[in-house]
């Protein structure tokens, strides 16, 4: 018999293990692979495209047609402190399509209330204004604001963030796309927009040229827009999935499709 067993817990088992209240050979077996998964409170990015995913399944359970979330309602959810970490996100959207009157999901829908997360501090969710946006680095503009900062360096602002470089690189060439497209394709203008200050603008138009050639590259292979919608989620598993849609927009716009 082959047997993979997959287990998860929100405790931790060093601890339990140095008290006696967990077995020391059973932690050992289980522990090959250990993933280490934060709540969701700590990877605000995820907030929301894992409000699309669950709106769009709702949608089809409740025989819905809610087409997205209003951005008043998505500033509130980012500073949400999900104490039920996904499960609660899910059950917050699941009632905001049931509730919703409209096309898009509101912040009265959400019905958000203040939670208290694990530290017993009270966390109440709020809008986001423009100055603390600037400054909130879950966000894309706060996102925007410590690369900028950072004279767009990719390595420093990875270490300040604690995430690896890939990451931190693979979500800046999405927003760049994202420029791109919303700028008919023009690098100038849209590295104007992400650079968001004149010193910079020289350094963002060549990184979003290599970024620009480099996804020319990539879809090269590709013969039809099918094709690449079908396995874009794999060629850029990397890049943030809310802006796999600038990819196709790019395979459009080049003729190849």
């Amino acid at each position: 018999m082959d047997v993979r067993v997959i287990a998860a817990t929100h405790r931790n088992l060093e601890e339990m293990i140095a008290e006696g209240k967990f077995r020391h050979d059973l932690y050992y077996r289980l522990s090959v692979i250990p993933i280490h998964l934060p709540p969701l409170r700590e990877r605000r990015e995820d907030i929301e495209p894992l409000a699309d995913y669950f709106r769009e399944k709702y949608n089809r359970e409740r025989n819905k047609s809610v087409v997205g979330v209003s951005r008043q309602a998505m500033d509130v959810m980012r500073n949400y402190s999900c104490p039920g970490n996904v499960r609660d996100l899910e059950n917050k959207i699941e009632r905001a399509v049931v509730l919703a009157k409209g096309e898009l999901i509101t912040e009265a829908d959400l019905q958000l209330t203040p939670s208290v997360n694990p530290n017993g501090f009270t966390a109440v969710a709020k809008p986001v204004t423009q100055e603390s946006a600037a400054y909130d680095p879950s966000g894309d503009t706060g996102f925007l604001a410590l690369l900028a900062q950072n004279n767009f360096e990719i390595g420093k602002t990875a270490q300040e963030l604690g995430q690896n470089r890939l990451t931190v690189a693979e979500r800046f060439k999405g927003l760049c796309l994202k420029a791109l497209a919303e700028h008919d394709w023009d690098i100038e203008r849209a590295a104007r927009v992400i650079a968001q200050d004149e010193r910079n603008l020289k350094h963002v138009e060549a990184k979003m040229l290599k970024y620009y050639d480099n996804t020319m590259a990539k879809l090269e292979s590709y013969t039809s827009l099918e094709q690449l919608q079908q396995e874009v989620a794999v060629k850029f598993k990397n890049m943030p999935r809310k802006f796999h849609r600038y990819v196709l927009e790019l395979y459009e716009v080049s003729g190849k499709g």
